[in-house]
C-alpha cells in the first residue's frame, strides 16, 4: 500500500470510533434509563388505562341518568304511562284486555331498572406484561445495569480517541523546547 492509500483509508476510518464511541452512549444510557423509568411507565399506563375506563363508566351512567330523568318526568306528568307501569308490575290486567307482543323498542312501556351498559374497556398494551416482569426481577434489572456500566467503560476506556487537534498542529510543546534547551545548554558546558 502507498501512503497516499494508507491515509486515505485512515481518514475513511477516522469517522468509525466516534460514531461506535456514541453509539455505545446511548445504548448504555438506554439500559440505565430503562432500568429506573420502568416502575414510572408502569404506574403511567395503569393510570391512563384506568381513566379511560372510568371516562366510559361515567358516559354510561350518565345515559342511565338521562333516560331514568325522562321516565320519572314522564310517571309525574303522564298518566296513562304511570297507569301502564303499574298495571305492569301488579301484573294487573283488565279481563278484556288483549295484549300483543312486540319488540322492546316498540313498546312504550319500556323496563325501568336500565342496567349501566358494560362499556369496552381500553385494552393494555402488549409490552405490559415484559414490563411487569422486568420489574419483579431484580437480577434482571442489575444485569442491565452493569451492562450499562460495562458499556460505558468500553466506550471510554477501550475505544480510540481521537487526537487532539491543537497538538497536531503544534509539534513540540513549550515544555518540550525549555527541556531541548536546557539540555542544549548545559551540556556543552559539561564537554
Amino acid at each position: 500500500m502507498s501512503v497516499n492509500q494508507t491515509d486515505k483509508f485512515e481518514a475513511e476510518q477516522r469517522w468509525f470510533a466516534p460514531l461506535l464511541f456514541w453509539l455505545c452512549l446511548v445504548v448504555a444510557s438506554a439500559l440505565f434509563g430503562s432500568v429506573f423509568l420502568a416502575p414510572k411507565l408502569l404506574t403511567r399506563i395503569k393510570l391512563r388505562h384506568d381513566y379511560h375506563n372510568n371516562q366510559l363508566e361515567l358516559v354510561a351512567m350518565e345515559k342511565q341518568v338521562q333516560y331514568l330523568n325522562r321516565v320519572s318526568e314522564a310517571l309525574k306528568n303522564d298518566p296513562q304511562f304511570s297507569e301502564e307501569i303499574a298495571r305492569i308490575d301488579f301484573h294487573a290486567l283488565e279481563p278484556d284486555t288483549e295484549r300483543l307482543p312486540v319488540n322492546n323498542s316498540l313498546n312504550p312501556v319500556m323496563n325501568i331498572n336500565v342496567p349501566v351498559s358494560e362499556a369496552v374497556s381500553v385494552s393494555l398494551p402488549w409490552y405490559l406484561p415484559m414490563l411487569e416482569s422486568f420489574i419483579q426481577h431484580p437480577h434482571l434489572r442489575n444485569i442491565f445495569l452493569l451492562l450499562a456500566a460495562m458499556i460505558a467503560i468500553f466506550a471510554f476506556a477501550i475505544l480510540p480517541q481521537p487526537e487532539d487537534p491543537i497538538k497536531q498542529k503544534i509539534p513540540d510543546s513549550s515544555d518540550e523546547k525549555v527541556a531541548s534547551w536546557m539540555k542544549q545548554r548545559y551540556h556543552n558546558g559539561d564537554e
